[in-house]
């Protein structure tokens, strides 16, 4: 049985406005990132992993990506629907060796504020659903994105 993650919308029910809380986060690491075009962003995976891996954008680009068509929903009260592009979570799950008594992918991002990192975005989700065909992950907008599977 294949479970997906999130409901899939046609292209005829796109939103036509994306709202947005606020523009791109006013900090100094992220600004570097987008002035060198996140050549230095990196997505780590470990944990219950046979091979650790950290994987650039470009190298994320080189793999088979999907398209889907979901639902984002933010704590806030709004939402819209949108096409989102992405290699899927079970192609970087295979390419680490996910250990089979794996039972969760924890998704981390951190935000910095000058000495500090603070957590935020964080989520869960299930080591089977992720071999779900609709697994398409959404862009990081964060410098730093970690899995980490438990």
């Amino acid at each position: 049985m294949t479970l997906n993650l999130a409901r899939e919308f046609s292209s005829s029910e796109i939103s036509k406005v994306a709202p947005v809380n606020h523009g791109y986060p006013p900090y100094d690491p992220y600004e570097r990132l987008m002035a060198r075009k996140f050549v230095d962003w990196r997505l780590y995976v470990d944990g219950m992993v046979e091979r650790p891996m950290s994987f650039s954008l470009a190298d994320l680009k080189q793999l088979p990506s999907r398209t889907q068509i979901t639902e984002l929903n933010c704590e806030e009260g709004w939402c819209y629907i949108a096409a989102w592009t992405g290699v899927q979570l079970s192609l970087i799950l295979y390419l680490v060796g996910a250990k089979p008594d794996a039972k969760e992918s924890n998704i981390l991002t951190k935000e910095l504020y000058g000495f500090f990192t603070k957590p935020s975005n964080t989520g869960q989700a299930p080591i089977e659903r992720a071999f779900s065909s609709s697994s398409a992950s959404k862009p990081a907008r964060s410098p730093r994105t970690h899995s980490r599977l438990i």
